[in-house]
């Protein structure tokens, strides 16, 4: 009992923690002691199946997206350079019309205006206009019902007298000067080329990469020829390329299409430095428009008079171009997609965390084994 008296008959003491400021500059020792230290962070476990199956089913969403898309499918640890290249293209082959105008059309025929580097014209329909020369008739482009309606302010090239007359069509046009006759039913022959579509384009090309290595493919002196279907193929059948843009050779034969080729030739890298070449082609016009045609005149005299034979060439045009794709792994991008990977691996536990923080019901009692607050130390 007297030590109990003792005890309640000492005053008591209050005293206050001191704060202690962390000085600016440690000393050697502090700073030995420091290096023997190891701070790490405390993980809470929690034991609930819910937020079991929403962090183990959205990481393993974004490893299948990592693995399928990123690396699969985008290959994005790769590396490509894409270049431009040229190509050479050349037509092969004869077309024929047979019936009651059966002719043989050779390659100058079917481009009388010379051959061309990176574009080929096929002919499919020629209409055959021959013996024109410069007068005055009835033209079907100038249609009109009476004479009234042949105006030389609005028509320039229709002369004083208006008159409107028959045209071997059986419609109306105004008296104008042209070339006489006007292609028509009556004077123009029309040619179908029958095999037009069996004739064959030869292609031949250049490319030079230079950012991801030192690699040129040049076939431009090369008189080898590897037809399609076969490997690194190099020559082609008309009615192969049009099938490739979705359309029918037979589809396009009265009016005409244009069309773009693209040989595209991919490298990967390899000690080999193998390339593999192929087609894409696409369609530059419409379905529905007016097709694709070019004239060429044939100009001859007899006597003092001018004539010329008219062929209007209805058909198909292809331009090529060339596009060259190297393909080599990439240190940079493979430690950019690890780094990328392990962020979207981390945003699964912000996931977690953010259900079970804000949306189930117990979320108080989760945040209070999540979050310890401290007592404040701001000084009043």
């Amino acid at each position: 009992m007297d030590n109990d008296e003792e005890i309640e008959s000492r005053p008591l003491v209050q005293t206050e923690e001191i704060k202690q400021e962390e000085p600016a500059w440690y000393s050697w020792n502090e700073i030995k002691l420091r290096l023997k230290e190891y701070q790490t962070s405390k993980d809470v476990r929690i034991l609930d199946r819910r937020l079991g199956y929403i962090y183990y089913s959205s990481l393993f969403i974004i490893i299948v997206y990592l693995v399928v898309v990123v690396f699969m499918i985008n290959q994005s640890y790769l590396d490509k350079e894409k270049v431009e290249g040229i190509a050479y293209s050349t037509l092969l082959g004869l077309a024929y019309s047979t019936g009651d105008n059966a002719y043989v059309w050779d390659v100058p025929e079917e481009n009388p205006w010379g051959h061309e580097t990176s574009a080929v014209f096929i002919p499919s329909k020629i209409l055959v206009t021959r013996g024109q020369y410069q007068g005055l008739c009835a033209d079907p482009l100038l249609y009109c019902e009476i004479d009234e309606d042949c105006s030389p302010v609005d028509l320039p090239n229709v002369i004083e007298g208006r008159k409107c007359l028959d045209t071997p069509e059986g419609t109306k046009g105004c008296i104008a000067w042209r070339w006489c006759p006007p292609e028509n039913s009556l004077s123009t022959k029309i040619y179908y080329l029958e095999n037009a579509a069996h004739q064959m384009i030869w292609s031949r090309i250049k490319v030079k990469f230079e950012r991801l290595a030192t690699l040129s493919k040049d076939t431009l002196g090369s008189s080898s020829i590897e037809k399609f279907p076969g490997s690194n193929s190099n020559a082609w059948e008309i009615s192969d390329i049009i099938l490739m843009a979705g359309t029918n050779f037979s589809d396009i034969t009265d009016k005409g299409a244009i069309f773009k080729a693209t040989i595209v030739l991919q490298c990967i890298a390899n000690p080999s430095e193998i390339c593999d070449t192929k087609l894409e082609v696409t369609r530059l016009d419409s379905v529905d428009s007016g097709g694709y045609s070019m004239t060429h005149g044939e100009y001859y005299r007899q006597g003092d008079i001018l004539y010329r034979d008219l062929y209007h060439m209805k058909g198909v045009r292809i331009l090529f171009d060339v596009l060259g794709i190297y393909i080599s792994s990439s240190l940079f991008n493979i430690v950019l997609q690890i780094a990328s990977a392990l962020g979207l691996i981390i945003a699964s536990n912000a996931i977690t965390d953010a259900v079970m923080l804000n949306i189930l019901k117990e979320k108080s009692h989760f945040k209070m084994l999540k979050i310890k607050e401290s007592e404040d130390f701001n000084e009043e």
